[in-house]
């Protein structure tokens, strides 16, 4: 059965706590404080890491410090980066002086996910329960100084029929009592700058960084449902008119939606994903896994004779969570 992500979670918290491991809820790591060298080598000091209550000044009456001999830092990429950067006291431990150039390597990108709800999920009456589609918003993007905008270009779609969730009533799937949302459109800076330029303008908050569109709540979420539905008409027009439903669906307009936008402003996460750099790192590259040589290997353990580690899908050339678990996997 499929017993949701959830309750995985909470069986994996329950018991590592039994185990031993402290959990601090609503505190953010903001630095390390590491020993010098000299005294590292001779097992005389730990590493510690510095928490404050999330979202509070440093100093707030919260703050904690928790100290081991490693440390492994599975955190985001901007995250990790704000750490290491507020932690002055790594520079004894740095190579020829430097910090290292490999951990600049990875680069954040934007990312959006918009679900359109529908109180009738006519995709899956044409039989549509898997797959993408994609109809563009009729902009060039490869503009960059002058990136399109929902002023000069359509609504872009370029979603998949079989990411959002639905729900039948009659147990049949392809019926008329389905209810759901229809993934619209899921793109990136990786895929085209201008589409995410589009949605930018629809969003109002980075903390979370999602909002609920609707008619009422904003000023401008009618037209934006509006559009969505025009432009996902003029896409099954032909499919539709076949099955003799097209007044039908027009006439049925979407409820609600859910835009979520992650980008560098996006609390704890700062990025969607991460791409690499196409610069030389000298002495490794930028193959994939964590070949002698490569960005992930050098970044699992970025100081010789710190037991500092790193597991992040950033580092990784796959750019996604396995590329984090393949790297976790190499540190123990």
């Amino acid at each position: 059965a499929n017993a949701g992500l959830h309750t995985y979670v909470e069986r994996m918290y329950n018991s590592t706590r039994a185990a031993g491991v402290r959990f601090f809820f609503g505190h953010e790591a903001v630095s390390l404080q590491v020993p010098p060298p000299g005294l590292l080598q001779q097992n005389l000091s730990k590493l510690t890491v510095s928490l404050q209550c999330a979202g509070s000044a440093v100093g707030a009456s919260c703050a904690t410090t928790a100290s081991a001999e490693s440390i492994l830092l599975n955190t985001p990429l901007m995250p990790v980066m704000k750490i290491l950067r507020s932690s002055p006291l790594l520079k004894s431990y740095f190579k020829d002086s430097s910090f290292p150039s490999f951990l600049r390597t990875p680069y954040p990108i934007r990312h959006v996910k918009y679900y359109v709800h529908y109180d009738w999920a006519w995709w899956r009456t044409l039989g549509k329960t898997f797959g993408d589609f994609q109809l563009d918003g009729g902009c060039s993007g490869t503009r960059v100084l002058q990136p399109c905008s929902a002023e000069t270009s359509s609504l872009p779609l370029d979603g998949r029929y079989h990411d959002g969730p639905f729900r039948c009533d009659d147990g049949n799937l392809t019926g008329r009592t389905c209810r759901g949302f229809i993934e619209a459109t899921y793109t990136s800076d990786g895929v085209t700058p201008y589409r995410v330029n589009f949605f930018m303008n629809f969003l109002s908050q980075t903390d979370p960084p999602y909002v609920v569109v609707d008619r009422n709540s904003s000023a401008d979420g009618e037209e934006l449902l509006r559009q969505t539905h025009e432009r996902l008409l003029a896409l099954h027009k032909g499919e539709l008119e076949s099955a003799g439903i097209y007044s039908e669906v027009a006439a049925s307009p979407p409820t609600m939606a859910l835009l979520s936008l992650w980008d560098q402003r996006s609390v704890g996460i700062g990025a969607g994903t991460h791409v690499m750099g196409n610069g030389v790192t000298p002495g490794g590259a930028y193959a994939p896994g964590a070949a002698a040589g490569t960005v992930p290997a050098k970044t699992v353990k970025p100081f010789k004779d710190l037991n500092l580690f790193i597991a992040n899908e950033a580092f990784h050339a796959s750019d996604f969570a396995e590329g984090g678990l393949e790297m976790a996997e190499n540190i123990v």
